[in-house]
Order: C-alpha cells, then structure tokens, then sequence
C-alpha cells in the first residue's frame, strides 16, 4: 500500500480540530470585540397630560329644592308709603316697601333718575354729529349721573326695603298708611332659581367660605353657584343655583370643596415614592425615560392630582412590561389622552 493512503487519516482529523477550535474561539471572543449589545426597550403605555382645572367634591350628598319664601322686614319704622302688592315681580334695585321714613331719600333717587335720563338722552341726540369733543363730555355727564344714582340708591337701601336679589312678592303683609315699627314684616318674599342645602362640620363651612368658591355638580354636570348668606349657618351652606340647570327637584348635588388650577390627573400607578418624594417617570424624545420629582396636592383611590413638575404634552408612564428606572430604552405600545 502507498505511503500517501496511510497519512491521510489523521491530516483530515487535524484540520477538524483545528475547525472547532477557531468556533469556540470566535463565540468566545467576537462578542467582546463587538461590545455588549443593547437592552431590548421595554413596552409601556403613556398618559399624554394636560393642565386643566380639576375639582375635588364634597362627600355630602344634597338635592335641589325650590327656595322657601321668607320675610322681609322694614328697615324702618313710620307710616308705610309705598309697598309691593301680591305677585310682584321685582328686579334688583327696585323698591318693596317703604316707609315715610324714607321719604326724603325716594326723592333724592327720582331726582338722579331724572337727571340721568336727560345726560342719556343729550348723548344719544350727539352720536350722529362727529363732534367727538361733546360726546366725550355728554359720555362723563352720563358716568356722573350714573355715580349719583348709585349713591342715591344706596341711602334708600337704608331706609326703605329695596330688592337685592330678583324674586316675587308673594303677600304683603302690611298696608298703605300702616304704621310700623323697626323690624317690623314687610312681605312674604320667594326668590327665584333652586336651592341645595348642605350639612356640615363647622371647620368645612369655614374652609369652603374661605376659598370664596362655590361650585357644584348637578346630576354629573359642573355649575357656577352663589352662597346664600342669609340662610346658611355655623354648620349650613346653602347655596343658590343657576335656573336653567336645574329642570326639576329631587336632583343630587354636590359641592366643591377645593379647586386646583393648571392641575394634572394621573393614575396611581403612574406614582413612584421614595423617602416621601414623589416620582413619575416621562419618556424623552431619544426614546428614555427620565424620572421627574413632582408635587402633588390631592389623591384618591382613583388618581392623584399633580401641581408641579410636569409640563403640557409630557408623556407619562403608566404602565410598562417590565420594571424600568430612569433612562431606560422604551416603546410606547399605547397612548392615552387626559380624558382616558
């Protein structure tokens, strides 16, 4: 047999040794001389926010309810010139009733009323003339004589009874020549609109007063109200609503106990604390998360609510596949508006 046969063999299982080798070498160090690769970005959803007012209610439950009527009484005595008959319907600054203890100041108003009447009429009869110098001049007449009729006004609110609020006589209870005393009841008085009422501890009717708001929630829908001073008191807030959202009694009502304004709701999960500081994390525009110290300023079961540390159109992680810290690589999977 030929010498080159007999060397073949172990050449060819050389080759293979030498084959494997460089496999393992190169699995071993190819990744190092490539570098580590990169984390794999973490699937979250957003919350992309926006500041708005936010409202936070009151756990006390109420209904609307027609106002009852209420009497009205004379700021001063004397011989009752002038007084309201039965269904009279009245707009604030008109005259209820009046005594003639009152007498000098009704003329006092009649007196501005007049005058101001004749600087309107001067100044309507100036418009079509282009003399920009007398209607400037006529145009103060008529802010003067305005002034006056307030002041006038307001001296007759003394001493007689004058509506502040509109609102329907309901039955006079004294007559033309009667005499009267101080205090004495001048008429059964219904104002118009609806009424809710409102028990609460004295601390929470200070509280509410002090914020000077008055805000409510009719049947789920928000609405400017008014305190009635008159008949709320330590432990009562009654408040006065707009006629046009209430169509019937019986309705629930709830009344604002703080507003929050250029505010941020957030869910909870969306709230990390550490050593009672409060963090979110915000994907940045390269694609991480950068983690924000915020402030909050209420929160519920349901979400928190974030005064400081976000800007408009901040992309707020809720949720995400994994936990992730800040500079994270992520992708948004999903993106949720304020209202979601």
């Amino acid at each position: 047999m030929p010498l080159t046969g007999l060397r073949r063999g172990p050449w060819i299982l050389s080759a293979l040794l030498g084959i494997l080798t460089a496999l393992v070498l190169g699995a071993v160090f190819v990744p190092f001389a490539l570098g580590p690769r990169p984390p794999a970005p973490v699937a979250v959803k957003v919350l992309l926010v926006q500041p708005a007012e936010v409202l936070r209610w009151l756990d006390v439950p109420s209904q609307t309810e027609l106002p009852p009527p209420r009497t009205v009484n004379f700021p001063a005595g004397g011989k009752v010139l002038r007084i309201a008959s039965r269904g009279t319907v009245l707009r604030p600054g008109d005259l209820i009733a009046a005594t003639d203890a009152a007498r000098a100041a009704l003329a006092d108003l009649a007196r501005a009323q007049e005058q101001l009447a004749f600087a309107k009429q001067i100044l309507d009869g100036l418009h079509d003339s282009g003399d920009q110098k007398k209607i400037a001049s006529a145009q103060a007449a008529v802010a003067q004589r305005t002034a006056q009729e307030e002041r006038a006004l307001a001296a007759l609110a003394k001493v007689a009874l004058v509506a502040q609020e509109p609102g329907e006589v309901e039955q006079p209870l004294a007559s033309l020549g009667q005499t009267v005393l101080l205090g004495a009841p001048a008429v059964r008085w219904r104002s118009p609109g609806w009424r809710a009422r409102f028990e609460l501890s004295r601390q929470q009717v200070r509280q509410i007063l002090k914020q000077g708001l008055c805000r409510a929630e009719i049947a789920g829908r928000s609405v400017t109200c008014a305190f009635v001073d008159e008949e709320g008191d330590d432990t009562h807030l009654v408040i006065g609503l707009p006629t046009e959202a209430v169509p019937v009694a019986g309705l629930p009502v709830r009344l604002a106990r703080r507003r929050m304004m250029d505010a941020y709701v957030l869910p909870p999960t969306a709230l990390s604390e550490t050593a009672g500081t409060s963090r979110v994390l915000v994907v940045a525009p390269n694609g991480r998360t950068e983690m924000r110290v915020v402030v909050v300023a209420d929160r519920t079961a349901e979400d928190v609510v974030v005064i400081q540390g976000l800007d408009p159109g901040d992309a707020v992680v809720v949720q995400s596949s994994r936990p992730i810290g800040t500079g994270a690589p992520v992708r948004i999977v999903q993106e949720l508006g304020p209202a979601s």
